[in-house]
């Protein structure tokens, strides 16, 4: 479970196996050239800059190969490595800064604007290019040894949340593990897999649901640092691709493209989406070309593959995530904390080896996140006769209306059938007689004019009376942070 173990062992099994190809360069880096890098890292940081276990090492940068040597040597020695979103303001990479106090921050140039706020305590910069090459000249052929536990913390993820302060997920090399066994197993990886890595990785999504899986197995990855859609379709047949991993606004930007349209994909075992849910046309969209697509779930603090849906259930169990990975126990729980039967909806939470370690620096978060060794996902799901999971909405987007209670997603999944809508979004406002009520926001295909009486009607043909939208508003586009979640708040 060290896994700053695992560069040396890849080296020893696959030394000539592509790990990462660099799609921004063409360039590609062996397992045995990535062993050797992060080794000379490793030296060059305890000699450079006299890194030890525990010391954070911020990272401001888009994808790129380096980031995943800083991650390896960052095991090595026991430090810890805090990817930092380069899409948030000076501010806001100010508040992480100071929460997680790194001894270090690699950038990129062009993101060194954003750190002008840390003032006086602004640790030492190092800037990718020839500051980076440099530090892997610095520190001889000394061997390092230092004592690394499973339950030492290799990572810290501030999670992407849509309310409050971001808190910082503590992943340890345990976690990390587990996730790779995890995944490997319950979804059926293989060692010649090759998967596009499209996602950034200051999410958990870039890192952990192919990334280092793949790495632990010896697959191969493609580390994009931009996300063109007209482009991505190709990638997969001309790269050879047999799985692919995107949020559903990629899905949606990719099959509105004429490359999709052209693509042959036949090559790709199975596309799964994640970060947020998604909607049926897409589903459908794949499925019409005789394309494996599915939903999978997960979260920064647990896993995050958490579930797994095997190829010959897609089409009859679709949206269900499966069922639980292999080494990971789930309850559905009530608001008293009493299991609930099949059929019912409750909060779904999650315990095994895949769990975080709770969340830095932040001891209640870190409390109110567990019940009986569980983690509380905060999200609401339901299980069938036969023990698939089916994610219900998130328990705090739930509208009390008239005291019956009423679950976003479900709405959304209606409107979004409308042929002339694009994107929608439900949430719920006051309303003095009935608490909530229901609003929805809709976006609209680019030519296409529809009034909210029109969604309304439509919403009324599938839906009870009480789930109709009361309120719609039309809007160009909805808010959504980087991991393609909806901003909800911003749109009471």
């Amino acid at each position: 479970m060290h896994v700053g173990k695992w560069t040396e062992r890849r080296a020893q099994l696959t030394p000539h196996r592509i790990a990462v190809r660099d799609m921004s360069t063409g360039k590609d880096y062996t397992y045995l050239d990535i062993h050797r890098r992060v080794t000379a890292l490793s030296l060059g940081l305890a000699a450079g800059y006299g890194v030890k276990k525990g010391d954070r090492l911020a990272v401001l940068a888009k994808n790129r190969p380096e980031m995943l040597e800083i991650f390896f040597a960052a095991a090595k020695l026991g430090a810890i490595i805090v990817p930092l979103n380069f899409r948030l303001t000076g501010r806001e990479i100010k508040y992480m800064a100071d929460d997680c106090q790194p001894l270090l921050i690699f950038l990129e140039d062009e993101f060194r604007g954003l750190l002008a706020g840390l003032g006086e305590h602004t640790p030492s910069l190092v800037s990718f290019g020839p500051d980076y090459e440099n530090l892997l000249l610095r520190g001889g052929n000394g061997l390092l040894s230092p004592a690394v536990t499973p339950e030492d913390i290799l990572m810290i993820l501030y999670t992407g949340g849509t309310t409050g302060f971001p808190k910082g997920a503590l992943l340890s090399h345990r976690m990390i593990f587990w996730n790779a066994i995890n995944t490997t197993i319950s979804w059926g990886l293989r060692q010649d897999d090759v998967a596009p890595v499209f996602t950034p990785l200051f999410h958990t999504g870039g890192w952990n649901v192919f990334l280092t899986p793949l790495f632990h197995l010896g697959g191969t990855v493609l580390l994009f640092n931009t996300f063109e859609p007209e482009e991505v379709a190709g990638v997969f047949d001309r790269y050879n691709c047999t799985i692919g991993f995107m949020v559903p606004t990629m899905y949606q930007m990719v099959i509105g493209t004429e490359a999709f349209r052209r693509a042959s994909l036949a090559g790709v075992r199975f596309f799964i989406s994640g970060g947020a849910p998604c909607p049926q046309s897409i589903f459908q969209t794949f499925w019409e070309r005789g394309l494996n697509f599915k939903q999978g779930y997960g979260l920064t603090e647990a896993g995050p593959n958490c579930f797994a849906l095997d190829q010959q259930d897609i089409l009859a169990r679709s949206p269900s995530v499966g069922k639980p990975v292999f080494y990971s126990d789930v309850r559905l729980i009530d608001s008293k904390g009493a299991d609930v039967a099949n059929g019912e909806v409750g909060e779904l939470i999650i315990k095994g080896p895949h769990v975080c370690s709770g969340y830095f620096n932040n001891q209640k978060a870190t409390r109110e996140s567990l019940y009986q060794g569980y983690f509380l996902t905060g999200d609401l799901a339901r299980r069938d006769e036969v023990g698939f999971y089916y994610i219900v909405d998130r328990r705090k987007h739930m509208i009390i209306s008239g005291g019956e209670n009423i679950y976003p997603t479900e709405i959304e999944e209606v409107i979004n059938r409308h042929p002339a809508v694009l994107d929608a979004a439900v949430v719920g406002v006051p309303d003095e007689k009935w608490g909530e009520k229901v609003k929805a926001v809709v976006v609209l295909k680019e030519g296409e004019s529809v009034g909210a009486g029109q969604i309304t009607e439509f919403a009324r043909e599938f839906l009870g009376g009480y789930k109709v939208p009361k309120i719609v508003e039309f809007r160009t586009q909805l808010p959504r942070n980087a991991a393609g979640k909806i901003l909800k708040q911003e749109l009471l």
